[in-house]
């Protein structure tokens, strides 16, 4: 497999670009989206994010740490369908030691777009290929907690754990947008 295939998406202007297919599976009997799977889409573009800025979710989880949604308010503004090509556009908007706050916004792409169907080779996709009309806009806020085995059985959630700083450089070194939160 080509690295040019961008299965993760990419980096641009201060945001992540996830683009997505809409499947049979996310649709309902009249081949519009189900309400949830805007989550899932938006769960994707998440976890790719990181993949992208080499934050390895599973040593993570191995530690007995995961990022979770902490908080979460979507607005719904139109529908997607079936086989419509989306994009999921994150932008980090503030970090602190417990939180990340992201704004991701879900929008299609214009029907008259040039088809590259008759090249062999993945072609890479502009920055700008996609509508600005979303679809659904969600605000997301993400903490790091433990995880791990309780007496009430596996998956058991602990207490916020402080984001390292690590995290915190390349999370700010790709969206640039981001504020930097301190206590006062």
């Amino acid at each position: 497999m080509s690295a040019d295939l961008n299965l993760d998406g990419w980096f641009a202007d201060a945001q992540h670009i996830y683009p997505l297919r809409v499947q049979y599976e996310d649709t309902d009997a009249g081949g519009v989206v189900y309400h949830a799977c805007y989550l899932a889409y938006a769960e994707r573009a998440r976890s790719a994010a990181f993949t992208l800025l080499a934050i390895d979710q599973m040593a993570l989880l191995a530690e007995g740490v995961a990022f979770v949604v902490a908080n979460l308010s979507i607005r719904y503004q139109q529908a997607a369908a079936l086989g419509d090509v989306l994009q999921v556009v994150t932008t980090a908007t503030a970090i602190s030691r417990a939180s990340i706050k992201l704004t991701q916004t879900i929008t299609g792409v214009p029907k008259d777009l040039p088809s590259n169907s008759s090249s062999d080779s993945p072609q890479k996709l502009p920055k700008k290929l996609y509508s600005d009309s979303p679809i659904a806009t969600l605000e997301v806020t993400i903490v790091q907690t433990r995880i791990g085995d309780s007496s009430e059985g596996q998956g058991k959630t602990g207490g916020i754990v402080r984001i390292s700083d690590e995290v915190i450089a390349l999370v700010r070194a790709n969206f640039s947008s981001c504020q930097r939160v301190t206590k006062k």
